[in-house]
């Protein structure tokens, strides 16, 4: 959030330094993120209520049937979205994709619509204070994998 402030700060600079299309495509992941996160919940308690509920006499109307549909479709979409990349990284890595990962994305993802609401409402209360984390000061090592190869002298 605060990444898409600063950007926005001197919208004309950020353009002429992207690009329009770049700067568009910015814009559009960085604020798709986070309005994304906001709303993810109530989407997915939308989607949970349509799943477990039926008319008053057990059959759907027409309409309901087919905006069901388009709802699963797209909330299957949602979830390959996110293992497909997370698949991907995993075998970049060396490692594969574990059941119970791919069952904890979920949850990992709550965490991350709590951490957004969270931020927006420090934002409100604390618009010029930033709670910057330090980077690269983790107590474990990276996990890239080096391949030394035999160069000629």
């Amino acid at each position: 959030m605060q990444t898409l402030i600063v950007h926005t700060r001197r919208p004309n600079f950020f353009r002429r330094d992207l690009g329009p299309q770049r700067a568009f495509a910015a814009l559009t992941l960085i604020g798709g993120a986070i309005v994304g996160c906001l709303f993810w919940p109530v989407f997915a308690a939308a989607t949970l209520w349509r799943a477990l509920t039926v008319g008053d006499d057990g059959v759907l109307a027409p309409a309901r049937e087919m905006t069901d549909v388009y709802v699963y479709i797209l909330a299957l979409a949602g979830a390959f979205s996110i293992a497909l990349p997370a698949s991907i990284a995993q075998r970049l890595r060396g490692s594969r994709l574990s059941l119970r990962t791919v069952a904890l994305m979920p949850v990992y993802y709550m965490l991350v619509c709590a951490a957004t609401w969270a931020a927006v409402i420090h934002l409100a209360l604390w618009p010029y204070y930033w709670g910057k984390t330090d980077h690269g000061r983790s107590r474990t090592r990276p996990t890239l994998r080096i391949v030394r190869t035999r160069t000629s002298r």
